[in-house]
């Protein structure tokens, strides 16, 4: 697969678990299940469930944006920058994904 690819791909990737963060996040707040441990987050959703699950699928749809313009419109050197930050999140995303599934699984 060439570097290009992968900068959609990842973009989508991360995006998708952000909307998973997202919905799975809500459910457990509003079943007092967990707690938000981002105190900028837990402002949000403090002040809208609505606007929180908003946000997260309004940023969702900017990563798949701004991968897209990365996609189309970067050189070579930014796009690897680009696809090294996109792996550093999506480690920090599947390791959120597997403390939601665990908590989920405990129901």
């Amino acid at each position: 697969m060439e570097r290009k690819s992968w900068v959609v791909l990842l973009g989508v990737l991360v995006a998708l678990l952000n909307v998973f963060d997202g919905i799975a996040t809500n459910f457990g707040l509003m079943n007092d299940f967990i707690d938000e441990l981002n105190p900028i987050m837990n402002s949000i959703f403090s002040a809208s469930p609505v606007f929180f699950v908003c946000l997260k699928l309004g940023l969702s749809l900017l990563i798949i944006y701004v991968s897209f313009l990365v996609y189309k419109n970067s050189k070579d050197a930014f796009q690897n920058i680009y696809i090294i930050a996109l792996v550093g999140v999506s480690c920090m995303y599947v390791g959120i994904f597997g403390l939601h599934v665990f908590w989920i699984s405990q129901l």
